[in-house]
């Protein structure tokens, strides 16, 4: 019998009868549990292997077949609760949240109880004030200099150019509150949902709908094959991700033969290669422009963890982003002796590209990993962390 008053190692208390796989995501487990069988036939295996274990009057002999049925109940409840302690972790740590209404309105409305919430306000108002608007998701909040927020705009009949729109929407909203705005049109996004995109489908609930004007009605939730969505998904990354190695080649020999600059376009194309695939599988778009901080502006809506490579808060002032972006546009100039990149500068983008690329390729793998019915997952994740 163990003694839980004495010390033990710390491993013991950490899963290990799962796989990296299914570590990286529990709730895997608990479907392949119930995937095994009935919630009433666990209850009658758990109540035979009780029996048969605990009770003295307990004559039925079991077969060879039932015993081995009794060790894989076993097995898979081991498991289970392996699986069932990592939620719990997740839970505590605040990284999911099981289906609370509005938490991120009201972790917002905890911090300002006396006040209006300034990012409602300003969606309100944006509804109101400009034509076209459809509807408005409050996706997360951000502790960041640059957004405190980000917000899907959905409209219908609007005249107006994406980039003025923006422009626009950001008015209403107060300086000290700036957010992070992706727009699309209403009929594109609730196409997407219907085919199972990913993103849509775990962004446009309910809970997050903040604006709504009423005159397209949220697609009705369906049920769709998960392995069918995650292979077209998988397919799109691998086709356009599959020339970053050659950019990363190309970027590692220029280097060697002191052509920094040429070295540090092919690291350019390296990241954006990855930014654009992962944007176009998991969100069914990327921005049409060579520019890495619209990239990384949208990524934010699946996660933080790619503009943290740069570690800056204000993707704005970032050195090393201007850098590339100047690369791309300079480099391909022999005679350009404007654009001057050290080594010491060089070798510092070289590993924050490779960071980002291993990063781009890790939140594809951890988005596509996520289980459940797409159009009722039974979590969604709080303000300051990953979709």
């Amino acid at each position: 019998m163990l003694n839980r008053h004495e010390k033990l190692p710390g491993w013991l208390n950490q899963p290990y009868k799962l796989s990296m796989t299914e570590v990286e995501n529990p709730f895997a487990v608990v479907e392949d549990f119930f995937d095994h069988d009935y919630l009433y036939g666990h209850r009658d295996s758990l109540w035979e292997m009780m029996k048969s274990n605990v009770t003295g009057n307990y004559s039925k002999r079991l077969s060879t077949k039932e015993r081995e049925n009794m060790v894989t109940s076993y097995e898979m409840i081991e498991r289970l609760i392996e699986s069932c302690y990592l939620i719990n972790e997740l839970h505590k740590s605040g990284k999911i949240v099981f289906n609370k209404a509005a938490e991120n309105t009201a972790q917002c409305e905890e911090e300002y109880p006396d006040q209006h919430n300034p990012i409602i306000e300003g969606i309100m108002k944006v509804g109101d004030k400009i034509p076209g608007i459809e509807k408005v998701y409050l996706i997360k909040y951000h502790s960041r200099i640059d957004y405190t927020a980000s917000l899907l705009v959905l409209t219908h009949g609007n005249t107006t150019n994406h980039e003025q729109l923006e422009q626009n929407i950001r008015a209403h909203f107060q300086e000290d509150w700036p957010v992070n705005i992706l727009i699309r049109t209403a009929t594109e996004v609730f196409n997407l949902w219907k085919e199972g995109n990913i993103f849509y489908n775990r962004i446009c609930w309910k809970e997050r709908l903040i604006y709504d004007a009423g005159n397209i009605a949220l697609p009705d939730s369906k049920l769709y094959s998960l392995d069918d969505i995650k292979n077209k998904a998988m397919g799109l990354f691998e086709n356009i991700s599959s020339v970053v190695p050659g950019f990363l080649l190309g970027a590692k020999n220029y280097a060697n033969e002191k052509m920094n600059a040429l070295s540090a376009f092919s690291l350019h194309q390296a990241a954006e290669h990855s930014l654009r695939a992962l944007l176009i599988s998991i969100m069914g778009f990327s921005p049409y422009k060579h520019n890495l901080r619209p990239f990384l502006k949208s990524s934010l809506f699946l996660t933080e963890k790619l503009i943290e490579v740069f570690n800056e808060e204000d993707i704005k002032e970032e050195k090393f982003l201007c850098l590339l972006n100047k690369a791309y546009v300079k480099a391909r100039y022999v005679n350009d002796d404007q654009f001057i990149i050290t080594d010491e500068d060089l070798a510092l983008l070289h590993s924050k590209v490779h960071a980002l690329v291993m990063t781009t390729e890790k939140v594809f793998y951890e988005v596509t990993s996520q289980t459940g019915t797409l159009s009722s997952s039974p979590y969604f994740t709080k303000a300051d962390c990953d979709l």
